[in-house]
């Protein structure tokens, strides 16, 4: 019986840290850092990506991860169509987001995010 206690932890630890980057985005995000934004944001199955700020939906797009781990997203807001490319690192049920672009070419601050729902398909 102390061998399976020890050994459910260990077995947790090691299939979260196996998990590709793709898989480990997917579910619902909520902001941590005051730089983050939008507030929170759900990366789904389908490479779709949706962004929320107070409840409302702020921009969708589709998103992806290159061959060089950079996560991609595309984004038309106005008319205007913007990709954002991110360097993400996961850290147990926390993501940061560093902006290469923010699609105007511009550096922004790593936003930080903590996952707060699981991916759940919609019917």
């Amino acid at each position: 019986m102390a061998r399976l206690v020890l050994i459910i932890p260990f077995l947790a630890i090691v299939i979260g840290c196996g998990q590709r980057p793709s898989q480990r985005i997917l579910g619902k995000w909520e902001a941590t850092s005051a730089s983050s934004d939008p507030r929170q944001m759900e990366f789904m199955t389908d490479g779709s990506v949706v962004g929320y700020n107070d409840g409302s939906i702020a921009i969708a797009g589709k998103w992806k991860f290159l061959d060089d781990g950079r996560l991609r997203m595309e984004f038309s807001f106005l008319g205007i169509d913007m990709v954002v490319l991110n360097n993400v690192t996961f850290d147990g049920e926390t993501m940061t987001m560093k902006t290469e672009n923010d699609g105007n070419g511009k550096r922004e601050k790593p936003g930080t995010y903590r996952r707060v729902g699981a991916f759940s398909p919609r019917p």
